[in-house]
């Protein structure tokens, strides 16, 4: 804001903060990385390519963990993410009791097994070695934030394991870095803070005076002494920073300061007249960090290296897995080292489980959280969420039970049903003796006692016989119409042909007894053999017309329709003729 009062271009190299990019507030500030709501929307891609649906968030209380924190919220909302638990750390770091809280608040909802850190850090390594003392570190999966970049866990480094980092895009510079391990206090007098930076690097001291327990700053030469100096991989930031200043600058003199390159007071008025910032907004350049371009905001396109933490000699490594281009909006990632700390599989991380087929959603507060509802077995799902019985003779398909499948129907079968084959047996044992019979009386034909026995009527018995037992086959065939048909009408004519010879028979005995006990001389015409046969054939005749008739005019589907038999409690139609 400083700047803004004066007019003064600024461009910042680490700056990611979201507010940054109101240019209303802060019109002459650019940044060579892109602001926090990309990085958000990169952890929520990453969630999304492991299919993590359901995830807890840290954030650090201020502007950084706070803004960091909305905007997951809102890009993973808006994505079909959940949050189970939302936890904060004060900005004063807070007692141990407020970590031991979140660490019991974690693992209430641990289905949610993604925790997402948006921590300053300090925060990062009070929570870690919470994690560690609560045996919690296998327990979840840590996305951090750029700050996330190598915490301090020497001691506990396991607690990182499996851990991702969204970190900024950069790039270790080799030159730079030689240069500046070269740099001490002796031969880098104008910078009024590296002798400070020295003794916080060597924990040492520049008073010569015996009473302080810190050895002397004098005593080291080289940063590469020091345990706790680390080469910072925003170098390449850093100088993409000077760079796009140069660059803008150089533009600036191209097209208007030409004429004033001679005389510095006149080229310092130049380009303080003419507008600086425009032109650090229309710079583009391969940087140190990769291409350099901003947006309208001042904003960098830029990106974010997806770093992972894996078991090393050293107690972790943090290593690139993947990338993700602001420009296109994608993010890239290489599984062949992920390392889960979980178990060998990708973990995972929803708080419902997909319902098994046939079973339907009942949705609970969160649109990620349901339970799971089983339908009836012939039943099928309607968009997840409703149950409908299939039609008579049809039952949902295996595979989604969300369409009704015509049943093929079954039919007695000899070989399948026991009881059948039992009835089949002795039929064909009934029928066999009948033929028997009839063979018999073929054969004696002759002989006076079948002779006597009326042995036409006897004929007709026998055959009429042999048909009922005969018609029982047709039931053992496949049912169709004419099966159906043929079923029908034949049992009632084979009982016809049974019956109306039989009641002839003894009716012509009643007579011929009858007549005898009365001595009669005379026996009624009718009884006589070939009469009796007539009126035999025509009762059968009366019964064929009857049935007929019924079968073709009146009733025609009676006689050959076929009935489906539906059991609903498993899959199952019987064909049978009606």
């Amino acid at each position: 804001n400083f700047l803004n009062i004066f007019s003064i271009p600024q461009i910042a190299s680490v700056s990611t903060s979201d507010i940054l990019s109101n240019k209303d507030d802060y019109p002459y500030f650019s940044r060579v990385v892109p602001p926090d709501r990309f990085q958000a929307q990169t952890m929520v891609d990453l969630m999304l390519y492991f299919n993590w649906s359901y995830y807890s968030m840290v954030y650090s209380e201020g502007v950084y963990g706070a803004n960091g924190m909305s905007q997951v919220k809102r890009i993973a909302k808006s994505r079909g993410l959940c949050n189970a638990f939302l936890g904060s750390v004060p900005f004063d770091l807070g007692d141990e009791s407020i970590y031991i809280e979140i660490i019991q608040n974690l693992r209430r909802n641990k289905k949610a097994k993604v925790v997402v850190l948006f921590l300053e850090p300090i925060h990062i390594e009070k929570l870690l070695a919470t994690i560690d003392k609560y045996n919690a570190a296998r327990e979840f999966i840590w996305i951090g934030s750029d700050t996330f970049e190598e915490p301090d866990v020497e001691n506990i480094p396991k607690t990182l394991h499996g851990a991702f980092s969204v970190q900024l895009t950069s790039k270790y510079d080799k030159a730079f870095i030689q240069h500046y391990r070269t740099l001490t206090p002796w031969n880098n007098p104008n910078n009024p803070w590296f002798s400070e930076y020295w003794t916080l690097a060597f924990n040492c001291t520049w008073q010569t005076n015996n009473t302080n327990p810190r050895p002397p700053c004098d005593t080291f030469k080289s940063l590469t002494e020091s345990k706790k100096h680390r080469d910072s991989p925003w170098i390449s930031l850093l100088l993409d920073t000077v760079y796009a200043f140069g660059y803008a600058l150089d533009d600036l003199i191209q097209e208007n300061c030409q004429n004033h390159v001679a005389d510095k007071k006149a080229m310092l008025s130049c380009v303080q007249n003419t507008g600086l910032t425009s032109y650090i907004r229309q710079v583009q350049f391969e940087g140190s960090s990769g291409p350099i371009s901003f947006d309208e905001n001042g904003d960098a396109f830029g990106g974010y290296t997806i770093k992972h933490f894996i078991p090393s000699d050293s107690g972790y490594a943090s290593i690139q897995v993947g990338s993700w281009n602001r420009s296109s909006e994608s993010l890239k990632l290489n599984e062949s080292n992920l390392y889960w700390n979980t178990n060998d599989t990708i973990p995972v991380s929803k708080c419902s489980e997909e319902c098994n087929v046939g079973e339907i959603r009942i949705q609970l507060e969160l649109p990620c959280c349901w339970d799971c509802f089983k339908c009836h077995a012939n039943d099928i799902v309607i968009n997840g969420s409703v149950c409908i019985k299939c039609p008579m003779f049809t039952w949902p398909d295996e595979s989604t039970a969300t369409d009704c499948e015509l049943i093929e129907p079954d039919f007695i079968n000899l070989l399948s049903d026991s009881l059948f084959l039992s009835l089949f047996i002795l039929t064909m044992l009934g029928l066999v003796t009948v033929l028997f019979m009839l063979g018999l009386f073929i054969h004696w034909r002759g002989e006076k006692i079948i002779r006597a026995s009326s042995r036409e009527f006897n004929y007709f018995l026998l055959l009429a016989t042999v048909k009922v037992y005969g018609i029982s086959y047709v039931y053992l065939l496949n049912p169709s119409v004419i099966v159906c048909y043929c079923g029908r009408v034949g049992f009632s004519i084979g009982f016809t042909i049974l019956y109306a010879p039989l009641l002839l028979k003894v009716a012509r005995i009643y007579c011929i007894f009858k007549g005898g006990s009365k001595f009669q001389l005379e026996l009624p015409k009718w009884i006589e053999a070939k009469r009796s046969l007539a009126i035999t054939m025509a009762l059968i005749s009366i019964q064929v017309s009857f049935i007929s008739v019924i079968c073709f005019t009146i009733a025609r589907t009676i006689c050959a329709i076929l009935e489906k038999k539906e059991l609903l409690s498993f899959i199952y139609v019987q064909l049978i003729c009606n």
